[in-house]
């Protein structure tokens, strides 16, 4: 079985990167390279991260739905951040329906 070329790692370093803030890059880098989704970059040291788990550890919802909604999959890493997210969000939305 024939695999495809392995991504450029500047390209999965910038999607990774972006995904920590950067929603409109993101869909254009998605768009460009859709195997993107599932990949990882190591910062060094074993640090290794998807771009959901950067998303989700920078509370960025937006992004981390977005990445979701076109198949990413969930780490621990990135379902212990959307946890927080999640509660920080329903926080955010009860006080701001009490008021």
């Amino acid at each position: 079985m024939d695999r495809p070329p392995a991504l450029a790692a500047s390209l999965v370093q910038e999607f990774v990167g972006v995904a920590h803030g950067d929603l409109n890059r993101v869909t254009e880098l998605l768009a460009q390279e859709p195997a993107l989704i599932h990949a990882t970059w190591d910062w060094g040291g074993g640090d290794w991260e998807t771009a959901l788990g950067a998303a989700a550890h920078m509370g960025r919802a937006d992004i981390a739905r977005f990445l979701l909604n076109h198949g990413a999959r969930i780490d621990l890493f990135a379902r212990s951040s959307a946890t927080a997210i999640t509660e920080r969000t329903e926080r955010e939305t009860s006080t701001r329906c009490a008021l």
